[in-house]
């Protein structure tokens, strides 16, 4: 029998999770910072809570993924930095 996913163990997509922390939490979410360097695309996601700046620069192929893996880090550096609740879930 498989275990059931409740809304405890439900894990979110780092930029959902993060936009969902944001729009809690009243930060300020600034819009994504997209930019080409040949094959690669970059994505620069930036978050101010309370006066800080949390930032993060992820360059992969495509630029979804590069948006998921900043947005990973910067959940990650929020959660470091006891701005996130105990409510937001788990960073995958």
């Amino acid at each position: 029998m498989e275990p059931l996913i409740t809304p405890e163990t439900l894990r979110l997509q780092p930029v959902r999770e993060l936009n969902e922390l944001c729009q809690r939490q009243h930060f300020d979410y600034k819009k994504p910072i997209v930019s080409r360097n040949g094959r690669n695309a970059s994505v620069t996601i930036e978050v101010e809570a309370n006066g800080l700046i949390f930032k993060h620069t992820a360059t992969v192929a495509d630029k979804e993924t590069a948006k998921k893996l900043a947005s990973k880090e910067v959940l990650k550096a929020l959660k470091e930095s006891n701005f996130a609740t105990s409510t937001a879930s788990k960073v995958e």
